[in-house]
Parts: structure tokens; C-alpha cells; sequence
């Protein structure tokens, strides 16, 4: 379920509360081939199948388009159910439980039983050859080749349109301009080029994103010097972990185009907002690297509005490549809390929280936001913990107890940095 308020955060599905309630981490990224592309519901932006439009060609009935949906069952196993539709004649729907190799799923496929069949009291499902599908990350495109007794039966594919600039809601953003800038910049106030204060959240509701940002910045900021690197002429590349729809890694180039709002007549950015300035021969030269990381994001996502709401632990192993744990407090005691966070925090690895949706008094006393992600800091001299807001104002009124995080937090996030 999506929490869909200024910035969302995801809470946790039934499918991924079992591996959640022991804190067991989620998979980090590998070579091809690794045994897993799926993880348990929890560590996705949603809870269903992953779905793939797919057109093509079958040998004996002609072009069809259909859907091909991947799922977990219970006991672990991929399944993948493919429905072929066609201009004339019924719909062919196959199925069959999947084998991972790499980027590809090889399916040994069956079909639902015909009346032909019921009446020869045959069983209820015919095995009809093999299935083989593949994804190309690097463009969000991907194929599939039906075989049946050794022959190629039906060809597809699909892929989803990407522009340099993603797509965003015109209510949101007045348009998109390039703006004059570079990735880091040494700010004059805080004396580095990467910070925790030069990133902040706009009009799109990731906060889940900018606080993971914010986060690895203050633990661990050359894990983000190392995420983008500039390619000439304007162009970046951002090597981008488990975001793929199989949980593939993807780099993505992008430019310094970025949707604006303005503001007393001059373009600002409308979503993750620019860091420090710096002025040379008359010219303001703008921080960029948070703007660029939510776009490379958003980019391969196929639009800004896909990146809306989601799990600080996904913006942890996206940006550091590095493995990330997810805990239910509802299924976490407080003082197992106390020493997750402190644990994490003396370890320098960044963590975050997620706020329940509806708060009651004592949570609106402490100035929190409902359904929202917080960046963890502790303090060590009193047992508490300050949250910080990834708005960069309306922080919580006080530092927190870890009773007070059971409370009024459903989810905490850990970096393994």
C-alpha cells in the first residue's frame, strides 16, 4: 500500500513481513546470473506481479499482444502466466514456474485444459514447450520466444519509450530548462562538496528518496562522488543497483535538464532541490547531484510520477551498490530498536524511518508529518534519536525515544555502507 501524502512511504506487504520481523537483509547486487531477481513484496514499490506488455507474431494464429506477469508463490518459486490475445479466436493463456539464468527466465510452460481433453479424461494441464523471456535493462526493453517440440512457435517483445528529460505532471512543473550547474560544489557554510543539507525535497513525493540521499551523505559521501560520473559535453552517467523490474542494475545518462517552477521571476527546480552556488566571472553555477540522482531514477522509471512513493532501502542499494535491511516495528521490540539504530549509527550507516499515516496528539505535539520518511541521527549522550525532516524545515519539535519510534514509526531503514 502507498502512502501518497507530500512524500509518500511504503509500508510493508504480508509477503516480506517474515523476513522483516527478524531484520533479515535484503539481497545486494551480483554479476549476472544471480540466483534471486525477486525479493519479498516489502522491498517493492508494489505488491502484485511485475507486468510486461508484449506484441508479436505466433506461427499458427498470427499477430497477437498480451501480458506476461511474474510472480512469487508461497513457497519461493517463480511463476510466470502469459496471456496471448489474438484479432480472432479465443485468448491463449500459458504458464509454468520459472528458472533464473542471468537476465533471462526459462519456463517449462503449461495451458489450462480444453474440453477436447476433459473428455478424454486427460489431466487438467498439457505442457507445451518452453518459454524463454529476457530483459534488457539498460533500455527497459525485453523479448520472449515460445518453442514447441524443438520449433519456434511465437516471437515478442516490448519496451517503454524513455525521454531525456522524464515526464512530469504540468500542476507540479511549469516545464523543463537547462540549468548551469555541476555536480558538486564546495559550499562556503558547510565546508563540503557533498553534504546532508544540499539535498532537499520539492514537489514530488519521494521523500523516501531524498532522505536515503541526505543519509549516505552524511555517512558515506563518496559513495555518491563515485555514483556519477561526467561523461563530457553536458552528459552524466549514474550507475543505478537493483532498479530494474527484475531488480537488474542500469546506467543511465542524463543531461542538466530539469523541470522548474518559478519564483519571484527565476526558474527554480520544481522537485529535488539544487545545493550550494557558486558564482565565477559573473555566472551562477548550481549543485546538482541530488537533482541529478532523482532524474537518473525517474528516467529509467519511464516519468517523475513512477518514482512517487517507495523504501528509503531501495534508495540505499540504488545509490551505494551495497545490501539494506528493513524493520517492522511492529514486530520489533523497543529496545531491539535502540540497538538497531545506535548499532547502525555508530557503524556509520545511514538509516531512516518511515511515519505511520494517521498520528494522534502526543504525534502532532511532536511537529511530525504522517506517512512520511525521516533521517535518522542519534544522540548518544541521552538514548534518543533526532529526525530529520528531508524538507529541510518542520523538524520534529524534540528528539525521539526508541519507545516513541515503536510508536509513531511503522518501518526503519538500514544501510549495510
Amino acid at each position: 500500500m502507498k502512502l501518497n501524502c507530500p512524500c509518500p512511504v511504503l509500508v510493508a506487504t504480508l509477503v516480506g513481513i517474515a523476513s522483516l520481523a527478524t531484520g533479515q537483509s535484503t539481497p545486494g547486487p551480483s554479476a549476472a546470473g544471480r540466483a534471486n531477481l525477486f525479493e519479498a513484496g516489502s522491498t517493492r514499490a508494489d505488491s502484485g506481479p511485475a507486468q510486461f506488455g508484449l506484441k508479436g507474431v505466433d506461427a499458427y494464429r498470427g499477430e497477437f499482444s498480451g501480458t506476461l506477469a511474474v510472480s512469487r508463490r508461497a513457497a519461493g518459486a517463480l511463476q510466470v502466466v502469459w496471456e496471448a490475445r489474438f484479432a480472432e479466436g479465443p485468448s491463449r493463456l500459458i504458464r509454468g514456474d520459472a528458472q533464473v539464468e542471468g537476465d533471462t527466465l526459462r519456463v517449462q510452460v503449461t495451458t489450462r485444459q480444453g474440453v477436447v481433453q476433459a473428455l478424454r479424461g486427460q489431466r487438467g494441464e498439457e505442457p507445451v514447450g518452453e518459454l524463454l523471456f529476457e530483459i534488457q535493462s539498460d533500455r527497459l526493453g525485453w523479448k520472449l520466444e515460445h518453442w514447441e517440440n524443438g520449433k519456434l512457435r511465437a516471437r515478442g517483445q516490448g519496451e517503454t519509450s524513455l525521454r531525456s528529460t522524464p515526464s512530469f505532471s504540468p500542476k507540479s512543473a511549469e516545464g523543463s530548462a537547462f540549468f548551469l550547474g555541476r555536480p558538486f560544489v564546495l559550499g562556503k557554510s558547510d565546508g563540503r562538496e557533498i553534504h546532508p543539507s544540499d539535498a532537499r525535497q520539492g514537489r514530488l513525493g519521494d521523500c523516501y528518496l531524498i532522505s536515503a540521499m541526505i543519509a549516505t551523505a552524511r555517512t558515506d559521501p563518496d559513495v555518491i562522488r563515485r555514483l556519477i560520473k561526467d561523461e563530457g559535453e553536458g552528459r552524466y552517467s549514474l550507475h543505478l543497483t537493483d532498479v530494474g523490474l527484475l531488480y537488474q542494475d542500469a546506467t543511465v545518462q542524463i543531461d542538466r535538464e530539469f523541470p522548474y517552477m518559478t519564483e519571484r521571476s527565476q526558474k527554480i527546480p520544481a522537485f529535488a532541490k539544487f545545493g550550494d552556488t557558486l558564482e565565477v566571472e559573473g555566472k551562477t553555477y548550481y549543485e546538482l547531484w541530488p537533482a541529478m540522482i532523482e532524474k537518473a531514477y525517474a528516467q529509467y522509471k519511464g516519468g517523475y510520477a513512477t518514482i512517487e512513493g517507495g523504501h528509503s532501502s531501495l534508495g540505499f542499494t540504488m545509490i551505494s551498490g551495497k545490501s539494506s535491511t528493513t524493520y517492522l516495528t511492529l514486530l520489533t521490540s523497543i529496545g531491539r530498536i535502540k540497538t538497531v539504530l545506535s548499532a547502525a549509527l555508530k557503524d556509520g550507516n545511514p538509516a531512516c524511518v518511515g511515519t505511520v499515516k494517521s498520528l494522534d496528539k502526543g504525534g502532532v505535539e511532536l511537529n511530525l508529518v504522517g506517512g512520511h520518511a525521516y533521517v535518522v541521527w542519534s544522540e548518544p549522550k541521552t538514548g534518543k534519536f533526532r529526525l530529520y525532516n528531508p524538507w529541510g524545515y518542520k523538524h520534529p519539535s524534540r528528539s525521539l525515544t526508541a519507545a516513541e519510534i515503536n510508536r509513531y514509526c511503522n518501518t526503519i531503514y538500514v544501510g549495510g555502507f
